[in-house]
Formats: structure tokens, sequence, C-alpha cells
């Protein structure tokens, strides 16, 4: 298990397939974006990569083998809860962490239909969709998360996006992107619980993702299937 410099993240992004789930947060890592780590394993010809964000994710890329594996968790374990991207192909090869506590399914939504008219801002209901601030992130319900994902909140600002409804002063739902690499985001939002069951959550995301795609960017969302299940149609 080799640390790679951060100047030569750019030569071991190819070992990430752009298919695999949550490729964007493993490349906010490599285009700087995010703080974290990258290994190889071997220092002058690897043949495999992994990437451990700070916030707690790990990805491992193709061809990982067992014993780099296993040093590379080990490593994060020791120092920060971790949670460990792992996919079909990699449980065929490969054995789980020793000692890991539990499986959360993931769920990814891809793809949206773009010919789909989102809803835009529109202040005649008295809500209104802003882009997040310094002033408005101070009262946001993820202001922690966001500086788990960034390392700081300045950082958010200079990588980051998110946007707040608003009625009159009080912040109905927010959304961010937060993981962005090679022409993709991944977003999420959530919409405060005195406020759910009134399309909050659709309303601000819409304007996020018509933010992200006139950059250029193609969206995607992740959630955990029990939260999918039971909980999504509760946020909005």
């Amino acid at each position: 298990m080799h640390q790679v410099f951060p100047e030569f993240y750019g030569k071991v992004e190819g070992f990430f397939d752009s298919a695999a789930p949550g490729i964007a947060m493993a490349r906010s890592v490599l285009e700087h974006r995010c703080p974290g780590t990258a290994y190889v394993d071997h220092p002058h010809h690897p043949t495999s990569c992994i990437v451990a964000l700070d916030h707690s994710f790990i990805f491992a890329g193709r061809n990982v083998g067992q014993r780099f594996l296993d040093q590379v968790v080990g490593r994060t374990r020791h120092n920060r809860k971790s949670h460990l991207v792992w996919t079909a192909d990699q449980a065929r090869r490969l054995d789980p962490p020793a000692d890991y506590s539990k499986t959360i399914g993931r769920l990814e939504l891809r793809g949206r239909d773009r010919s789909t008219q989102l809803i835009g801002q529109s202040e005649s209901d008295g809500i209104r969709v802003c882009k997040i601030t310094s002033d408005l992130l101070a009262k946001c319900q993820w202001t922690h998360e966001m500086e788990r994902v960034f390392g700081d909140l300045h950082r958010f600002f200079i990588h980051g996006l998110g946007f707040c409804l608003i009625r009159n002063e009080t912040i109905l739902a927010e959304a961010y992107a937060a993981f962005w690499g090679k022409g993709q985001v991944e977003i999420a939002a959530v919409t405060h619980p005195q406020h759910r069951r009134s399309g909050h959550g659709f309303r601000v995301s819409a304007e996020l993702i018509e933010a992200c795609e006139a950059m250029g960017f193609e969206t995607y969302w992740s959630s955990n299937c029990l939260l999918y299940t039971s909980d999504a149609a509760d946020e909005d």
C-alpha cells in the first residue's frame, strides 16, 4: 500500500470506471475538490487504486486485490468510521473487511428525461429559491455535513453549490451538489421535518439540477434503500 502524492492524482483516475457507483465521490478527491487520500498497490508500476474520502467513504478501483483492500480499510478504520462502497463485482472476487458492522443497501438514480420540464423558480406563493450564501449556510440543517464533506465551509463555496427554499425568513428545504468529477455530480436534498409532504424537496432539487446541467454536469442521486422505501415520500 502506497499513498499517492496529490500532484499525481490525475495519473490514477483511469483505474475507476465512469459507471461505478458513487464515482463522483472518488473523483472529487482526485480532482482536488474534496479532501481525501489515494493509495496504489505499487509505487512505480501500480495496477489498482483505492480512494478514501476524509468524509468516510472508500472506493476501490478495478483489479484491487484482497491484501491491498485490507491494508487500506484497516488504516482508515483505525482513524475514523468508514463506509466501503461494495459492488457486486467486488463481492464475487473479494471477501468483505473483517468485523464490519453492517451492510447498507444503496440505490442510485440516474439518467433523468431532459425533455421533462422541471419546476422553475416562482414567488407567487410567497416561496423563493435562493442560492446558498455564507449567511444562509449558517442557518441550514446540513451546515455541519458540508463542513465534513469539504473539510471547511470556505471550500464549499469554492467547490460546491447549494440552494434553499425559503418562505419569509424560514428555510423549508435545502439541496446540495457536493461531489463533482469528470462531468458528473452527486446531489442530495433535505426537507425540514415540519415542512415535508409539500413538494419542497423536489422544487429546490429542480433548481439545483438545472444549475448543474447548465454547467455541463450530469446529476445523479443516491440513497439508502431503507430511506428510499420508508422516508423518501415523507421528504416531500
